[in-house]
Formats: structure tokens, C-alpha cells, sequence
């Protein structure tokens, strides 16, 4: 599952570097690490989500920049959808899940907790039981 993220950069290389109890991490377990490293749970975290908010206001004026984003987006919800048809295969999702469609709504609840938990709202831990709600709910 490390295959998708040796591209480079930050997270990459802490999901190269991640070390799991019994080796390959599940379906699940892999879900949960993407989503969680998108939410400032930490400092580190929250100052990658605030240069990433400001990056992302400068893809507004540079195609440079936003072709990265434009680029970047697809592939993140391809990994998605291949873990949640990995965990299908596996019957671990029932059959009848879009993958792709869980793809966009599993990023859309993990992107949305991080203005909240910068502005105080929520706590980290508040947005991480979310991911872990909804995952519950996936797993079924």
C-alpha cells in the first residue's frame, strides 16, 4: 500500500516510514492514516494545513501552482477508491459502496475538519472521532 505515496514530499516519506505491527497495513488502517494526516491534530500537521491553506490561495492567481493541485487531487481520490475496493474484495465494505463516491466523501469529511480545529471549534480529537465514525460505519 506504500506503492501510491513514493513520490516524495512530507507525507510520503512519513507513510514510507510508517511501521505497522504485522506488516502491510489493512485497507482500513490505511484509510484512517491518509485522512488523519490532512487533519493539524499536532504542530507539525497544523503547519503544513496553514501553508497548505496559503498555497492554496496563491493556486488561485498561478497555473502553475494549481495545475500541482489539479494534478494531485485525482491520484489522492484514486488511492481512495482503490482502498476502499481493496477492503470490498476483501468483504470488508459491502458490495454495493461506489468506491469513487466514498473516495470524494471521505476527503470531503477530513478536509473539513481542519478549519474548525485551527480556529479552536474542535478539538483534534473531536475530528479524529469523526474519521473513526464514519469508518465504523464504512467497515460494516
Amino acid at each position: 500500500m506504500a506503492g501510491p505515496f513514493r513520490r516524495g514530499g512530507t507525507t510520503q516519506q512519513r507513510w514510507n516510514e510508517q511501521t505497522w505491527p504485522e506488516g502491510e497495513p489493512t485497507p482500513r488502517e490505511a484509510l484512517r492514516w491518509v485522512l488523519l494526516e490532512t487533519i493539524p491534530r499536532d504542530d507539525r500537521r497544523r503547519r503544513e494545513w496553514l501553508v497548505g491553506v496559503a498555497y492554496l490561495i496563491r493556486m488561485l492567481a498561478n497555473p502553475t501552482l494549481r495545475a500541482l493541485y489539479v494534478d494531485g487531487l485525482p491520484r489522492l481520490y484514486g488511492l481512495l477508491a482503490d482502498l476502499v475496493r481493496t477492503a470490498q474484495e476483501a468483504g470488508d465494505i459491502a458490495p454495493d459502496r461506489d468506491p469513487d463516491m466514498e473516495a470524494e466523501l471521505l476527503f470531503g469529511l477530513a478536509d473539513s475538519q481542519g478549519p474548525p480545529v485551527v480556529l479552536g471549534l474542535r478539538t483534534p480529537e473531536q475530528a479524529t472521532a469523526a474519521i473513526d465514525y464514519y469508518l465504523d460505519h464504512l467497515f460494516q
